[in-house]
């Protein structure tokens, strides 16, 4: 079945029942939702089965995704429920050492995507799958293996066009 991605726009009274539509209309969707109020933000994570929060591995970022799941929790949201997300990842060029990161953030799940930008910007700017843009990109790969692991029913790795 095909994945609905939706975009929650300035309104969210119906935000429960739109979720409960798109999971009846997809097997998957996604919602990006980077700048949501936090009561909201604690609601979208309440009824998510799966809750990534994207962040790059340095100072700035880990504080603020220590910040947002401490203020999760404070509405009744679990810091477990979460996959914290690193894009853009380089082993030896990041600002932050990863265990450093997961020291900080009191072992909550990590996982890492590689720093591909030509082939990311490539494939945006053009409209196609990294699949068709970049077959050997280890970012392509990378996001084949997370939804393996996060999603092993409703997306397996091998159908998964990336």
């Amino acid at each position: 079945a095909p994945a609905t991605r939706l975009g929650l726009g300035a309104g969210y009274p119906r935000l429960r029942d739109t979720m409960q539509a798109c999971a009846q209309a997809a097997s998957l969707v996604v919602v990006d939702a980077p700048r949501l109020p936090l009561d909201t933000a604690a609601e979208l994570a309440r009824i998510s089965t799966t809750n990534l929060l994207v962040l790059q591995l340095n100072v700035k970022d880990v504080r603020a995704a220590r910040s947002m799941l401490g203020a999760l929790h404070a509405r009744g949201i679990s810091p477990d429920t979460f996959t914290l997300l690193v894009n853009r990842y380089r082993r030896r060029t990041t600002p932050l050492d990863i265990e450093e990161a997961r020291r900080v953030l009191q072992g909550i799940r990590i996982e890492c995507l590689s720093n591909d930008f030509s082939a990311a910007s490539e494939s945006m700017n053009f409209g196609q799958p990294l699949e068709k843009i970049a077959p050997r990109s280890s970012f392509r790969k990378d996001i084949q293996q997370l939804a393996g692991r996060l999603l092993p029913v409703a997306a397996p790795v091998n159908g998964v066009h990336i």
